[in-house]
């Protein structure tokens, strides 16, 4: 990783922050390095990447085959994100750089059947074939085909991917997570199961110091995966520290989504702070913090 010590690795996720906005400008066909001295983003200088015509942005694609974490991983190493279309316009050209289905960055892995782009755009641009999205059977990524359409897709799945180099979002360094050999993978994901006991707290401290963070449970789907990762309750990242009977996601996910037991969650300033997610039913309860348990770290490149 170019400048980006083990330390920032460690410590950071890849979600994308806004830097001071730059005046727009046709590219040239490839600026040299003097040129964009101003700017952090590698992309900006790096062989390879196109610009487009009226605009500030360039744009490459990763003919490598990754799934869709491992493809926002490759593209934020070098200074980019998987690419974010904002008109038909761009579409056609995206459409013209990936001659097969390819990653884009748009998914619905953050809430069920509302997808995002990775940079937070809300241009409300889609370009869907017939029948899609169809979450079929779990599909929460978009590529675009061949044929210029969208089309969801199992996140695990092995896809190229356009990046996008945009001057005005710097990508965090990629997180040690995404490349540590432990990791069960499922759906494109990679989670953590840690079977030694601790309380809530260390649990989220032990993830974060790999990048990660207590899995974020979204869906169902996910609320299955994390079920299936061990035999035993587990600590999951929803609590109400902060304010009693509202509980939130440490990576400040939306609650759309939960599983509570019949009798749960208790409310009323008891201590019973934090969330498990039991076995084998899969439904959550919230139990003292300090308790000790087994807990999965999920690791997500972009996080909300």
């Amino acid at each position: 990783m170019r400048g980006w010590g083990l330390a920032a690795l460690v410590s950071a996720g890849c979600s994308f922050t806004k830097l001071p906005a730059q005046p727009d400008a046709a590219p040239a066909a490839e600026p040299d390095a003097a040129a964009d001295a101003s700017y952090p983003l590698a992309c900006l200088s790096m062989p390879g990447y196109l610009g487009r015509a009226g605009t500030s942005h360039r744009y490459r694609v990763i003919p490598d085959l990754l799934d869709y974490d491992a493809a926002t991983a490759a593209c934020a190493a070098e200074g980019a994100h998987p690419v974010t279309i904002d008109d038909d316009p761009e579409n056609q050209y995206v459409h013209s750089l990936a001659l097969v289905d390819t990653w884009i960055g748009y998914d619905d892995l953050t809430t069920e059947g509302t997808f995002r782009w990775i940079d937070s755009a809300s241009s409300g641009y889609t370009a869907w074939g017939g029948g899609q999205p169809d979450d079929n059977p779990i599909e929460d990524c978009v590529e675009i085909r061949a044929d210029g359409t969208w089309n969801d897709r199992d996140c695990a799945t092995l896809r190229p991917v356009v990046c996008e180099c945009d001057p005005a979002i710097q990508p965090r360094p990629v997180p040690a997570c995404q490349t540590t050999g432990t990791a069960t993978p499922v759906h494109g994901r990679r989670y953590f199961a840690r079977t030694d006991a601790a309380g809530w707290s260390a649990a989220l401290a032990d993830c974060e110091s790999i990048g990660a963070t207590l899995i974020a449970v979204s869906d169902a789907d996910e609320n299955a995966v994390a079920d299936g990762l061990l035999t035993q309750p587990i600590w999951i990242g929803l609590s109400d520290q902060q304010t009693e009977g509202n509980f939130r996601w440490v990576n400040r996910a939306p609650t759309n989504y939960t599983n509570w037991e019949a009798s749960a969650p208790t409310i009323g300033g008891d201590g019973r702070d934090c969330v498990l997610l039991g076995s084998p039913t899969g439904e959550w309860t919230d139990a003292p913090c300090g308790d000790a348990h087994a807990y999965v770290c999920e690791c997500d490149p972009a996080p909300p």
